[in-house]
């Protein structure tokens, strides 16, 4: 996933952005409208997910939730992604 994540994703997505401020510039903006619309619902989605945490009855003790299985703390992530 490492490799696709830099030699696919962050290029790509660099290019398309390039694109789309070509878009708002020159054209008639609707490359541009397109992927902030695109990028504003996938964040809206993605931010309720990103900041679950699970609360022990118990002892009230707050903990993230983690995707991956075995781990009780998230992964770093880089911040520029917005993950």
């Amino acid at each position: 996933m490492r490799p696709f994540t830099l030699w696919i994703l962050i290029p790509s997505t660099i290019v398309l952005i390039a694109v789309a401020m070509r878009d708002y510039g020159r054209g008639n903006r609707l490359l541009f409208r397109a992927v902030l619309m695109i990028g504003a619902i996938g964040r809206s989605l993605a931010l309720p997910h990103s900041q679950q945490v699970h609360v022990d009855p118990k002892s009230k003790n707050v903990r993230p939730i983690c995707a991956i299985p075995g781990r009780t703390t998230p992964t770093k992530t880089l911040p520029f992604l917005g993950m």
